[in-house]
């Protein structure tokens, strides 16, 4: 059998784990010579009927063995000695398998023991990922505060499995839109009789909506009018040399390019610029900074473009000497038609680094900071193109970084007016979103009789961000996102507040039997409520796997809402207060336990609070 078929891991603790290395015994022996483990694929069925696991082994080896799969599943069968699990055949040769009530209530006693929710799959691993990359000088959109809520989920997912990981913000701190922002501050400051240091004495929130107006403005004057070009490529040169002045006193930053020699005219002032450029970046990097703490994050790693740029230019120069980039009309290029991709500029005309030029330098730079095994990058997916450009050309200059670098696309979150741009100011902010969802929720949280008044506008704020993060998180990576806010904030059905509302009620329920471990002395007979969540039980360490194996958080939110479908519908169908012997109270309240303990975890691994009393 090809052992370099697709691999199928468990956890080492799981009774999937178990099937499979049993699986495996069996297929050696009848095969006569060992088989790995991790070829054999492993599925949960659709109808919980047919069992809670199923594998397509036996009609697998048909071919090899040259028999019916059927007979070979019984061979199998016969050779499986695993008792806490049934085997049965189905099909033409399907193996299906479920767990024992026995080992239904082992596991039971490992999730409340937390044993079942050591996870270490990736305990070696050194994991980098970038995520979030708001830009000075412009908002923090909506896209903005996608790619931080995703970036962070799948942080979490990579270190509740034991790996070492790094957040990394990587910010544009120059370029043309840095350019198009400091001449539209420019001009506002003209039109509105104020400078720096009138701007200086206005709160955050004003300089930081200032800034962007700037942006819209210098956006809108570059697209509409051409004669506004020369100006803005000289604040574009003049903002690199101010940032080039700023590492140097900051980071004791050695530069190898002089950016002055690019700059054709001189109709502005270096030095006002600079201090222009400096105040507005710091002060949008400290708002940024605001956000991610809201939201729960905290970046371990940050890299400006105007740091890796150099390192990037040099690049590209030197290899371009060695023909991995050429020449082309004033510019240097990476012929990506060569290798079946497009082609893009790494050098613009006038000599500077274009963003696939600093793309090229962050790799290596990244790695110097932190000597990691995996770099994964998060963006918007309409740029996948170009990041196979970017890793096709740093395969030629550092193969071994762009095997350890992957790039994950994802889709749009639009509202029902439609996609937004910063370029013309119309767009919806990462921060009015949530504040907009906090504002809906207000009335419904003071309301609420089960919380403290003096909780009200904490819990508000969790509810209003775990909705958020919930409706960005349930969908399939990939694919657009329409926000739509009576669904987002619903306390029934697919959404964050529904399972916020499932953890507090178990709360609830526990702190009125007043017992947090209750575990039944001997085996109940379950009804088709607690045997259902006892399954959902069993499958929790695999969707955390899953999830982070192919960065889809989505796979943990929909385990979520499964669970919380059953718990509630067990609440509905199952007292636990009036059960009809202490042992079936026992089992009820050892099931509740169970159930917050994995959407405290699940919930924990999205970035999303837990919320006591709603």
């Amino acid at each position: 059998m090809n052992t370099d078929e697709s691999k199928y891991s468990f956890p080492e603790n799981s009774i999937a784990y178990t099937i499979q290395a049993e699986l495996a015994n069996a297929a050696s022996e009848l095969l006569g010579s060992d088989i790995a483990q991790e070829i054999i694929h492993l599925e949960r069925p659709g109808d919980t009927s047919h069992g809670d696991f199923a594998s397509n082994i036996a009609m697998t080896l048909t071919k090899t063995l040259k028999k019916n799969p059927r007979e070979i599943a019984e061979i199998l069968i016969d050779n499986f000695s695993a008792p806490e699990i049934e085997a049965e055949i189905a099909g033409p040769g399907f193996i299906n398998f479920k767990i024992t009530t026995d080992a239904l209530m082992h596991n039971l006693k490992s999730v409340l023991s937390g044993e079942c929710n050591s996870f270490d799959s990736y305990k070696e691993l050194k994991v980098i990922l970038e995520f979030g990359d708001p830009n000075p000088f412009k908002a923090f959109h909506i896209g903005h505060l996608y790619t931080t809520i995703f970036g962070e989920a799948v942080s979490r997912l990579h270190e509740i499995q034991g790996a070492t990981v790094k957040r990394a913000d990587y910010f544009g701190d120059v370029g043309m839109h840095v350019a198009k922002s400091l001449w539209g501050i420019l001009q506002k400051f003209e039109d509105e009789k104020i400078g720096l240091e009138e701007l200086k004495s206005k709160s955050l929130q004003e300089r930081i909506a200032f800034l962007g107006e700037g942006y819209a403005r210098g956006a809108a004057e570059f697209k509409d009018n051409p004669e506004s070009h020369d100006d803005m490529k000289e604040l574009n040169v003049l903002g690199f040399m101010a940032a080039q002045k700023n590492l140097e006193r900051t980071q004791n930053f050695k530069p190898i390019i002089d950016y002055s020699e690019f700059r054709k005219t001189h109709n502005y002032s270096t030095e006002e610029i600079e201090e222009l450029y400096i105040e507005g970046r710091s002060w949008s990097l400290e708002y940024f900074v605001s956000i991610f703490q809201r939201l729960g994050t905290t970046h371990d790693l940050y890299f400006p473009e105007s740091y890796v740029a150099e390192k990037g230019l040099s690049y590209v120069h030197e290899y371009l000497k060695k023909g991995i980039f050429e020449e082309s009309d004033g510019a240097i290029i990476f012929n990506g038609e060569k290798h079946g991709l497009h082609t893009r500029v790494f050098v613009n005309k006038l000599g500077l680094p274009t963003y696939e030029a600093k793309d090229l330098g962050l790799a290596p730079t990244k790695y110097e900071a932190f000597n990691y095994d995996k770099s994964v990058i998060m963006t918007a997916n309409e740029i996948n193109a170009y990041f196979q450009v970017i890793l096709k050309a740093l395969s030629f200059i550092n193969p071994e970084l762009e095997k350890k670098t992957h790039h994950i696309g994802h889709g749009f979150v639009k509202l029902p007016e439609g996609k937004m741009s910063s370029r013309t100011g119309n767009i919806i902010t990462g921060e009015s979103l949530i504040e907009e969802s906090k504002k809906r929720l207000h009335e419904i949280v003071q309301n609420s009789e089960k919380i403290p008044a003096e909780k009200k506008d904490e819990t508000t704020e969790k509810i209003a961000i775990g909705a958020v993060k919930y409706a960005f998180l349930k969908a399939r990576i990939g694919s657009d996102i329409i926000f739509d806010f009576d669904e987002t904030l619903s306390f029934e059905g697919n959404s964050g507040p529904y399972l916020q509302y499932t953890y507090a009620r178990c709360k609830s329920i526990l702190e009125k039997t007043g017992s947090e471990t209750s575990y039944p002395t001997e085996l109940v007979e379950m009804n088709t409520y607690e045997n259902s969540l006892l399954r959902h039980f069993v499958h929790f360490s695999q969707i955390l796997l899953d999830a982070v194996e192919n960065y889809s958080p989505h796979i943990v939110c929909t385990y979520l809402f499964e669970l919380a479908q059953k718990y509630n519908s067990f609440y509905a169908h199952c007292p636990i207060q009036d059960a009809e012997t202490d042992n079936m109270k026992n089992l009820r309240i050892t099931i509740t336990i169970a159930t917050a303990n994995i959407l405290s975890i699940g919930l924990g691994v999205l970035g999303i609070d837990t919320v006591e009393k709603m």
